[in-house]
């Protein structure tokens, strides 16, 4: 994103006390084991097994364990994503065509 021109204002998740929520709205539809991070060291030593838990098992461990999160998490003129292959990540690379017309516009 930074190579496409776009300024980042970084902050660190990992020291982010999180709430279910607020990090649910970065999932956008997504189910709650789509937004892990596959390569934290709890999931591939085998200590956390998440195809045997519930979505709010999950978020639990996500909230006390912030390295389960994917990333990145975006934020960008009020649309929300996680995860470098979002659709948000493409239309910003510009890999997605955006129409003009917005859901609340009178477009013909």
């Amino acid at each position: 994103l930074t190579k496409a021109g776009y300024k980042l204002e970084v902050t660190d998740m990992i020291s982010k006390k999180w709430e279910k929520e607020e990090l649910r709205t970065f999932f956008n539809g997504l189910a709650v084991s789509q937004c892990l991070n596959l390569r934290a060291p709890l999931i591939t030593s085998g200590e956390f097994i998440y195809d045997t838990k519930s979505d709010d098992e999950i978020l639990d461990a996500m909230i006390e364990s912030p390295i389960l999160i994917k990333r990145p998490l975006l934020i960008f003129e009020g649309e929300f994503a996680i995860g470098s292959e979002s659709t948000l990540v493409k239309k910003l690379l510009g890999e997605i065509h955006v129409d003009a017309c917005h859901k609340d516009d009178d477009c013909k």
